[in-house]
């Protein structure tokens, strides 16, 4: 006759033997350290003086991984994500204070807060910002541990001019939709060339377009650096039913503001203004082939007083987002 435990003792040992299998409890010390270390290496990675962006996410992102920054859409890929780590501005401080920490098997979810100094376009000093954020982990076939959600949002307010976004209206006609190829967030990058209008530079600009409620208008603010330092605009755009022309109210950081008609011909854009420099009459074109299949060229050309168009400005526009 076999022996049998009693019932007390079958139970511990069934419990002692559920907590010793693989995917189930909590997570071990040596897990979590192995996430905090990887916190700590990708802060210092993204803070070198020459950081190397593209290792950096093939530390701790997943191939598939997905990244949910603030006012813009989500960042799906860790291809994607590479080439959006590559937009921003370089990082001087970024810090993590892990509040808690805490998973089950292969799975596992990290809730803190950041801060973070930032070398922003046109400035030597540092902006700074603090917030929150919520990663998940999981760990992979090879017991590497990477992010596969990642998002995160800051505490402070959103500093300037902030524009409600919208939708085209419901009834808008061909050319008012038309419009809608600017929508998105443009990498602009070109050479302004010395006369009248300014000195000779480079321009590394970034544009961003939306709807503006009420779906009649596009609005775009641009930010970045120009030939003379930091560069801002806001421009307007819209189609007038009854003359029959596209319209751009513009205003920038140096004073300049006005209105230019525009049309779209043989695959461009083009907008004509009609103003005065120094008491005589200037006309500007500003031309951009078909932002619908971007990568764009764009140039700028002026005509004063009657005299042939003179090239002040080109180069060319990506659509990053």
């Amino acid at each position: 006759m076999r022996c049998r435990l009693p019932f007390v003792a079958v139970g511990l040992l069934c419990m002692a033997f559920i907590a010793c299998q693989p995917g189930e409890g909590g997570l071990s010390e040596q897990d979590q350290a192995s996430i905090r270390k990887l916190d700590a290496d990708y802060s210092m990675m993204i803070t070198a003086d020459k950081p190397d962006l593209n290792a950096a996410v093939d530390l701790i992102y997943a191939e598939d991984a997905k990244v949910l920054m603030p006012n813009m859409r989500a960042t799906e890929g860790r291809q994607a994500i590479k080439a959006s780590s590559a937009q921003m501005p370089p990082l001087k401080e970024l810090k993590f204070d892990v509040a808690s920490l805490e998973g089950r098997g292969d799975l596992a979810y990290e809730y803190g807060a950041y801060s973070m100094a930032a070398i922003l376009p046109g400035s030597s000093v540092p902006a700074t910002d603090k917030g929150k954020y919520v990663v998940i982990w999981k760990k992979q076939a090879d017991g590497a541990w990477k992010i596969t959600h990642d998002i995160w949002n800051s505490d402070l307010p959103v500093p300037g001019l902030v524009l409600p976004a919208g939708t085209p209206k419901a009834d808008a006609g061909a050319e008012l939709k038309q419009l809608g190829t600017l929508i998105g967030r443009w990498k602009i990058e070109g050479d302004a060339k010395a006369g009248p209008l300014g000195p000779a530079g480079k321009l590394d600009l970034t544009m961003n377009c939306q709807w503006f409620p009420g779906g009649g208008r596009v609005v775009c603010g641009t930010e970045g650096t120009g030939p003379v330092g930091p560069y801002h605009e806001l421009t307007v755009y819209g189609y007038d039913a009854e003359a029959k022309a596209y319209t751009a109210f513009d205003m920038d950081n140096t004073g300049f503001g006005a209105t230019s008609r525009g049309s779209f011909q043989g695959g461009n854009w083009i907008y004509l203004l009609d103003t005065r420099l120094k008491g005589k009459p200037l006309k500007v074109r500003f031309t951009t082939s078909d932002m619908a299949t971007p990568p764009c060229m764009w140039r700028n050309e002026f005509s004063m007083a009657g005299g042939p168009w003179t090239l002040f400005g080109e180069g060319k526009a990506t659509k990053v987002q």
